[in-house]
């Protein structure tokens, strides 16, 4: 089956994630479990980490197509300009952001609330929290995806299927999306997502995916977009992200997508 590989994938996310944070929801409606305890932060976490057990799942059966993931999982060696960028274009994106909500609004608040040194000490807990993911979402079915159909179609269906997956974290008291809004998130994992699609394609390395979005996640510790006060100068970042994410997805329209071997069907 053409399509085997990206269902499996998508069905093992879906399925440990989800019965993992749901069960949070009753754990903690019932006060059998908080943010914080044990049970609550191995639940969680599991679930967080599940599209790369999910991915090696769906790949581990084609040797070649497996040994590629393992490669890219572990390419550290790209261009400096590529670590250079992965850091740089979140600042870029927050700074825009921050000018246009004072240039509109006619205020804002701090660019940052915590200390860089913060940022720089979470980012290991960011890999293993948010980072891992992308061995599922960019190195299993980006990849999966773009031998079917163009980079942009392909980048928003992984985007869509990507914020999707995060539906059972706005049921769980207790963590960064409850009580957020879930349109604004969408809006931030496809801007993410053009971005990631650009660096997958150019580097063929899945650890730079990963690094990329543990500093993004870093960013939001210390503060970064952390201004706003209301949903006008929330919607302001939102969609000054994505437009720049997609700006420069467009500029990098030269990106050449070599196909990976198929996975054999059984």
């Amino acid at each position: 089956m053409k399509n085997k590989v990206s269902l499996k994938f998508v069905g093992w996310a879906f399925l440990v994630a989800w019965t993992c944070w749901f069960a949070l929801v009753v754990l903690v409606n019932h006060h059998l479990a908080k943010y914080g305890d044990l049970l609550f932060m191995s639940l969680y976490l599991i679930g967080g980490i599940c599209p790369s057990i999910a991915g090696v799942i769906a790949i581990r059966t084609d040797k070649a197509a497996f040994a590629i993931l393992k490669a890219e999982t572990f390419r550290f060696k790209v261009n400096v300009l590529w670590y250079a960028g992965i850091i740089l274009v979140p600042v870029l994106l927050s700074g825009v952001a921050w000018l246009l909500h004072f240039i509109i609004l006619g205020r804002t608040g701090p660019f940052i609330t915590n200390s860089i040194w913060a940022g720089i000490l979470i980012l290991p807990v960011m890999i293993i929290g948010g980072g891992t993911e992308e061995i599922g979402w960019r190195g299993v079915l980006l990849p999966k995806l773009l031998n079917q159909m163009p980079a942009f179609k392909a980048t928003a269906i992984v985007a869509g299927i990507w914020g999707m997956w995060h539906v059972p974290l706005w049921f769980i008291q207790g963590v960064p999306q409850y009580g957020s809004n879930f349109i604004l998130f969408i809006c931030g994992t496809f801007s993410m997502s053009f971005l990631l699609t650009i660096i997958y394609v150019r580097t063929k390395s899945v650890f730079i995916c990963i690094l990329f979005h543990a500093i993004a996640n870093a960013y939001l510790y210390i503060g970064f977009d952390s201004w706003p006060r209301d949903i006008t100068g929330s919607i302001i970042v939102a969609a000054t992200a994505l437009t720049i994410s997609i700006v420069i997805f467009n500029i990098s329209t030269a990106m050449r997508w070599q196909p990976r071997p198929q996975t054999k069907s059984k």
